[in-house]
Formats: structure tokens, C-alpha cells, sequence
């Protein structure tokens, strides 16, 4: 019956949003009535994604957005609301990606592909040498596991101009999980996966492979910890890694060193190795998975 009850609240708060051409966060759902979620947000959110299930909808469908934290700098173009720019001319921060990403128009773009990277720090080298503008290519980051919203830009795009995704990460299991998170989607929103996948990304780097290939210093490579040990071993058990032999043989070579490293680790033969190098040679030779 508590359940029943807590179902009622939540459409009757989803169809007065609606009523009203309003959004609403899920945590600010939740604060409508703590008490009645037992005071734990799981609870509400749990039922949100029932009710966007049971309609066939995603959340922003109905009028329930999250928080975004990515960024896309590069030629594109971009109308919301009354405001129309271009991501190129917003300094060098680039856009901050709008939670409202399906009512953004997009109305130009000049990249001829998708350069995706895991963190902040690999996105702030990639600005300042300018590798967006030598290379034609739009620059994004979820700074870390993807937002809804990035995600949802990123295959947009991908769709709509057919554009090349290639992602970048760290040499660890934690950043291959972020490349699967844009790839198939994430297991908890299975269910969004058709709106936010894109089943054609590639892992650019940086591969366990790479390490003695670009010759990463063994001083800057880390000793895996359990979590990551545990996450990589996972991952293989994942039906679509299981068919894919090369994405089998970087986790496999990855348990069998038990080390990672971070993209950074590359500076150590020059701060624009990676830019000037590193990225340039891997597309080259379309040495990616």
C-alpha cells in the first residue's frame, strides 16, 4: 500500500510539471516528501525509472532531468531558446552542456569527428594546443562517468552528421568502463540505452597495449588494486566483450600486469606528446577498438 502511495505522489508531481512546462530534478522529487520515500532517495528514483519503463519514455520525457557536468568545445553550432552560438566562441571552458540538451537545437557543425576524453586534465592540454581547430574536431568530456545529457549530445551528433566517435581514457578498468558507458550504456539505465548508446564509439587509448608501445615509464605506471582487479574481471563477463576479441585481449593483457596508468604519463616524453603524438599516430595507423 506505501508503495501504491508513493507511486500516486510521484505522477501526481510529474503531471502538475508537466501542466506547468517545468522540469524538475529527481532530488528535488524527492524533497516534495522525505518521509514518505522513508527518507532515502533510492526509493523515489527507483520509482521514477518504474514509470518511465512502464510509458516507454526516458526521463527527460517526462519533464525529469539530471544534473550535467560535461563540455563540448569545436565548430558546432547550437540554438536554445532565444541564443544561438557557436562552442568555439565561448573561451576556452567551451560550453557547458545544457540538462535541457533536447530542447537544444543543433544547427551547424564543422568537425569532421568526436574526440571524447575522460577527465578535466586531458581536456585542458587538448584546449591549449588548440587540437580542436588544427584537427577539425569537436572536444567533449563527461569529466569522469558520463551525464545523461553528454551522453544524449554525443550520439545526436553521431547520428545526425554520422560523425567518427573516438574516446580516450586512462590505461585502467575504470576508464574502459566509462568508454562501455558511452558504447552500450550503463546497466542501471539499460533501458535508456537505445536514446543514449552509441554502439560505434571507438577506445582510442590509452590501451594497456600502449604502455610499452609508447614506452610509459614504468615509475608512472600504478599497481591495480582490488577494485580494479575486480572491475576488469567483470567487464569480461560482459556478453558484447566476450564476442570482441581485441577488447579481450587489452583487459586480459591489463589482469595479467596488474598495472594501470593515467593519460598523463605521457608527458614524460613532452607536455604535447600526446597531442603532437600520441593521438595523432593512433588515428594515423586506426589503431583503435
Amino acid at each position: 500500500m506505501r508503495a501504491f502511495t508513493q507511486m500516486l505522489f510521484i505522477l501526481s508531481v510529474l503531471k502538475e510539471t508537466a501542466e506547468m512546462r517545468k522540469h524538475l530534478t529527481k532530488r528535488e522529487i524527492y524533497y516534495q516528501d522525505p518521509e514518505l520515500f522513508d527518507k532515502d532517495q533510492k526509493v523515489s528514483d527507483n520509482l521514477i525509472e518504474d514509470i518511465a519503463v512502464t510509458v516507454g519514455v526516458t526521463r527527460p520525457c517526462l519533464q525529469v532531468v539530471a544534473t550535467a557536468k560535461g563540455v563540448c568545445i569545436g565548430d558546432l553550432t547550437l540554438k536554445e531558446g532565444g541564443d544561438t552560438f557557436n562552442c568555439n566562441a565561448l573561451g576556452r571552458g567551451g560550453w557547458s552542456i545544457s540538462p535541457f540538451i533536447d530542447d537544444v537545437e543543433i544547427k551547424d557543425c564543422g568537425a569532421e569527428y568526436i574526440l571524447v576524453v575522460e577527465k578535466d586534465a586531458a581536456m585542458i592540454r587538448l584546449v591549449e594546443e588548440e587540437f580542436h581547430k588544427k584537427n577539425k574536431c569537436l572536444l567533449m568530456t563527461g569529466k569522469g562517468q558520463p551525464d545523461i545529457a553528454t551522453r544524449r549530445l554525443l550520439r545526436r551528433l553521431h547520428k545526425k552528421y554520422n560523425l567518427p566517435v573516438y574516446i580516450l581514457t586512462d590505461s585502467d578498468s575504470y576508464g574502459m568502463q566509462i568508454c562501455s558507458s558511452y558504447k552500450r550504456g550503463s546497466i542501471s539505465l539499460s533501458y535508456e540505452s537505445p536514446y543514449l548508446a552509441v554502439p560505434d564509439a571507438h577506445l582510442l587509448g590509452l590501451l594497456p597495449s600502449d604502455l610499452d608501445r609508447f614506452k610509459v615509464p614504468k615509475a608512472a605506471r600504478l599497481k591495480m588494486t582490488e577494485w580494479d582487479i575486480k572491475k576488469a574481471e567483470n567487464m569480461l563477463e560482459y556478453p558484447w566483450i566476450k564476442r570482441n576479441r581485441r577488447w579481450r585481449q587489452e583487459l586480459e593483457l591489463m589482469l595479467k600486469r596488474k598495472e594501470k596508468a593515467e593519460l598523463q604519463a605521457l608527458a614524460k616524453h613532452g607536455i604535447t606528446f600526446m597531442t603532437d603524438v600520441y593521438i595523432p599516430q593512433k588515428l594515423q595507423a586506426k589503431d583503435w577498438i
